[in-house]
């Protein structure tokens, strides 16, 4: 435990180090004060009191852009407006931030078009914006509706007490996604799978000062240690182990029964995956993504 403690104090004078050796380019850009210099502005904008207040007043004072104050001095850009994150996310020449690297190394498969840049990032978004155009949406309809009706019956039988919504739309999320992506019903996946991908969404719904000053800390780590720490046997990384294998291997148990299908004749393109597939099309395209790549947009699709 002292060595642990000795370890974190010698990081963050390290921190502090680079920090005030570093010289922001966006330091004159105006911003909110910041009341702490290990947290900066972060309790403000991860813990309000309100949800949203303190953006709503820094908008009004300082414009849709503005500077704030990470953990340990940090200088950040925030951005609202609109064009401006249009390009931002459609732009080489802004990839990911630390933060944003470090969640999916640790979070998502290897594969997946969040893990990928450039042209293997382009083919496979390509592949991918057909399952998401108006039409292709539109016959999710009967799979919305009847979800809506079971959340709205559960509710009604609630009526007069009150209730905890967070689980009813989680659950309500989980089936819609699991029909409208996978063609999965909820009620036929695994109960370990179910429980696991609960326990991951809690872990980035639980936020804490300690947790801030952690991601803080972790981003500023190498890459190479972040990707060995998934190893390490603690809970945390336990429930992102098991959440990541069990959603790989859900997507290749519905691949599989999706191939013995059209194997039989039953072919159809009704869900994400039958579109990705691709089983009824006897013409490839061009960027049609591997069986290994469908695979993993599993853990994209559930995982959210």
């Amino acid at each position: 435990m002292d060595s642990g403690i000795a370890f974190v104090g010698v990081f963050s004078l390290a921190v502090a180090y680079v920090t005030l050796c570093q010289r922001s380019s966006i330091r004159n850009i105006p911003g909110p004060p910041s009341p702490s210099w290990i947290f900066g502005n972060m309790l403000q904008l991860i813990l309000p009191g309100e949800y949203g207040a303190n953006e709503f007043a820094w908008l009004k004072a300082f414009g849709a852009v503005y500077r704030l104050k990470g953990c340990f001095g940090q200088d950040r850009l925030f951005i609202s407006d609109p064009t401006a994150l249009q390009y931002i996310l459609n732009s080489p020449l802004f990839p990911y931030g630390p933060a944003q690297s470090t969640m999916i190394d640790l979070i998502y498969p290897e594969k997946c078009v969040m893990a990928q840049q450039g042209d293997r990032h382009k083919r496979l978004r390509a592949a991918m914006n057909p399952c998401f155009t108006g039409a292709a949406v539109r016959n999710f309809t009967p799979i919305f509706e009847r979800v809506a009706q079971a959340m709205t019956a559960k509710f009604e039988e609630s009526s007069g007490s009150k209730v905890d919504v967070c689980p009813v739309f989680s659950e309500a999320t989980l089936s819609t996604i699991s029909e409208a992506a996978l063609g999965y019903p909820m009620q036929d996946m695994d109960k370990d799978f179910v429980a696991y991908n609960e326990q991951l969404l809690a872990l980035g719904a639980n936020q804490s000062p300690g947790q801030i000053l952690s991601d803080a800390v972790s981003v500023r780590l190498p890459r190479w240690i972040l990707k060995a720490a998934i190893h390490l046997p603690t809970t945390t990384f336990h429930i992102i182990r098991t959440a990541k294998a069990l959603a790989k291997e859900l997507g290749r148990k519905v691949i599989r029964e999706k191939i013995d299908a059209a194997r039989q004749g039953s072919v159809a393109e009704t869900d994400v995956f039958d579109m990705l597939l691709g089983l009824g099309n006897t013409e490839k395209k061009k960027n049609a993504i591997t069986l290994d790549e469908v695979v993993d947009q599993t853990g994209i699709f559930l995982v959210e």
